[in-house]
């Protein structure tokens, strides 16, 4: 009986010893701040916070290369069929908040 609860403790000791998968970079305020907002929405990605994150950083490319926001929206709209015209808007909305606020017009000032 005491073989086998060393071995067991030194099974789950090596198992933190191993290495595993290696931990991705933090994520900025800004990355967490945009997740919490979609998530208070009801907004999430089969591809995980990374897919979401993906989609925020695509929306802001373009933007800054000049599309039109309406046809970010339609974009986001039809290549996430889970997401009413609704969510891409919000979605397009909370990435213009966080990653390229220069992207929104009419700013209060």
């Amino acid at each position: 009986m005491f073989k086998a609860k060393v071995a067991a403790g030194l099974m789950v000791s090596l198992a933190f010893l191993t290495p595993g998968v290696a931990q991705a970079d933090p994520l900025t305020v800004d990355e967490q701040v945009y997740l919490k907002v979609l998530h208070e929405e009801g907004i999430f990605s089969g591809k995980g916070d990374d897919g979401l994150l993906s989609a925020g950083y695509v929306v802001c490319e373009r933007l800054r290369d000049g599309q039109p926001v309406m046809s970010v929206i339609t974009d986001v709209f039809n290549a996430n069929k889970g997401l009413d015209s609704g969510g891409a808007g919000y979605l397009v909305g909370a990435a213009q908040s966080a990653f390229c606020e220069e992207t929104i017009e009419n700013k209060l000032t």
